[in-house]
């Protein structure tokens, strides 16, 4: 389960569920996510598009990561799969 928590935007939260070769966004926050990533809604946007490498935006502060790292790279290499499909 991934929690992203926008700093800027919070009733835009939301949560993505990826089990059993499916995935399910649902807006809002769930009561006990493996990771939550936090920042802005403009620095997200740039993390998933590939325009900011996620690696910097966590060590420069503009992403924030609570939880499994292991969880938070198996989404990041999601999204970067996504990205070159493209």
């Amino acid at each position: 389960m991934f929690q992203v928590k926008f700093e800027d935007m919070p009733g835009q939260n939301f949560y993505i569920k990826i089990s059993s070769g499916s995935v399910e966004v649902r807006r809002g926050e769930h009561p006990n996510p493996n990771i939550t990533f936090s920042a802005t809604v403009d620095t997200f946007v740039r993390v998933v598009s590939g325009e900011l490498y996620g690696p910097t935006a966590v060590l420069s502060g503009k992403l924030k990561v609570e939880g499994s790292v292991i969880d938070a790279l198996i989404l990041y290499n999601i999204l970067q799969k996504l990205q070159s499909e493209d």
